[in-house]
């Protein structure tokens, strides 16, 4: 009897010991999750260069960028997968900001978004940091009733220069975009003498105003008349063969409307002369 109670005993004994050991192994530790990391990696490729960056937007000084139309998009190189903030130094009342986790390793674009208010009008250097390296970007801040530099013009006014003659200036009185019958920014302006009247149509593939290089070999067309007769002084249109002008537009602010453009090539006269037209400019509030 005796050696039966001592044989039950041991196999309890045993039991007690087996069973939370093979409880440990069917209950593995958690994972731990990649944004519990944080990422590393670099803004330089391997000769130590800044990747190449892309800023998107208009920024005018006393207005707060849309962060879906200004934005700053950057190239990473991550090394370690993890979380991430990637973020510029506070300079001109604002900055650009950047948070989340890097699944995957190698290089990736990072868009980030202003924070902020610009307080002052002109260039703006920043300093991106990531992990231990850096890298410079400047951002133009636009005087908000205008332009940002010196000697160009203001909100609603054009200007051009006639090589060899002089140059011309006024203002816009009207800039209004239409899809009525084709895509077309229509603007018309006037000189401070009244005397004469410039009109620039240019004409886009799409229902909206983009940003690139359109000339006067179709829709697209410059004209200046005289006020009193309405006859064309100068025109660049698909009539006057190699006289073309060609209009560049910079930026199109479509939080506030407004278009940026430079224009320069060669018009034609009443005669049939050629006009050399060049440091074209005009900024306009669209309707």
């Amino acid at each position: 009897m005796k050696r039966i109670v001592i044989i039950i005993l041991v196999i309890v004994g045993l039991a007690s010991i087996i069973v939370p050991s093979c409880q440990k192994e069917i209950s593995p530790e958690p994972r731990v999750q990649d944004s519990t990391f944080i990422s590393t990696g670099s803004l330089r490729d391997l000769n130590n260069n800044c990747f190449p960056n892309t800023l998107t937007g208009s920024y005018y000084y006393g207005v707060t960028p849309g962060p879906d139309t200004a934005y700053l998009t950057i190239q990473v190189n991550v090394t370690n997968a993890g979380s991430y903030t990637i973020s510029t130094d506070i300079q001109n009342g604002f900055q650009f900001v950047a948070s989340g986790v890097f699944e995957t390793t190698g290089i990736t674009s990072v868009q980030l978004k202003p924070v902020g208010t610009p307080i002052a009008q002109g260039v703006t250097d920043f300093l991106v940091s990531f992990d231990t390296s850096f890298c410079f970007v400047s951002v133009n801040v636009w005087d908000s009733a205008g332009y940002m530099g010196i000697d160009v013009p203001v909100i609603d006014t054009w200007k051009f220069t006639h090589t060899g003659f002089g140059s011309y200036s006024g203002t816009i009185g009207r800039a209004a975009f239409s899809t009525v019958t084709i895509n077309q920014l229509f603007l018309v302006g006037a000189v401070p003498t009244g005397d004469s009247i410039v009109q620039i149509n240019i004409a886009f593939s799409n229902p909206e105003i983009t940003p690139g290089t359109y000339t006067t070999t179709n829709a697209t067309n410059f004209f200046i008349f005289s006020s009193s007769t309405s006859s064309t002084l100068y025109k660049a249109d698909a009539s006057t063969g190699t006289n073309v002008i060609s209009f560049e537009i910079k930026s199109y602010d479509a939080i506030n409307k407004i278009v940026t453009c430079s224009f320069s090539g060669k018009a034609q006269d009443i005669f049939g002369n050629t006009i050399p037209v060049s440091k074209g400019e005009f900024i306009a509030k669209v309707e």
